[in-house]
């Protein structure tokens, strides 16, 4: 704005993020980062083999089985789920990227509306396809557009 730009945004929320996790694409995001073979192990040994059950009334019904996603409320599940996301914003020029849990804002800049609206399209097109890998859903509902128009004369 302070280059006389218009500016625009994409506001994106995924859709149960936290519980659609892939814990085997995951686990193989963490060998690509790097981490140690322990680490690997200890936390694919952390997310397999969990259950979950729901009290209500007093009533305990049996537990059963969570094959995906990361455990909420906990220290490590939302950093396991930015590691699982962080490479949605590689390889694009034009746009910027904020990833903050399972919220994403797309923004950008141009002194021309059209192209700053090509930029954002691209840039949109381009998450929808990498959400795919990762099995995402975006929650249109929750997700906005913003347009700030200045004087730019």
């Amino acid at each position: 704005m302070d280059c006389k730009e218009y500016c625009a945004a994409l506001f994106l929320d995924l859709s149960k993020a936290f519980d659609t996790v892939d814990r085997v694409i995951l686990v193989n995001r963490l060998k690509i980062f790097g981490l140690s073979v322990n680490v690997v192990s200890w936390s694919s040994n952390y997310l397999s083999a969990r259950t979950q059950c729901v009290h209500v009334a007093g009533c305990s019904p049996s537990f059963c089985p969570v094959s995906k996603g990361v455990p909420q409320g906990s220290i490590l599940g939302p950093l396991l789920f930015s590691l699982y996301i962080n490479n949605l914003s590689e390889n694009l020029s034009n746009i910027q990227f904020h990833l903050f849990a399972d919220d994403t804002v797309i923004y950008s800049s141009s002194p021309s509306a059209a192209q700053l609206l090509k930029f954002l399209q691209y840039g949109f097109d381009f998450v929808q396809f990498r959400l795919t890998q990762p099995k995402f859903v975006l929650n249109a509902e929750k997700s906005n557009f913003m347009l700030v128009v200045i004087n730019v004369s």
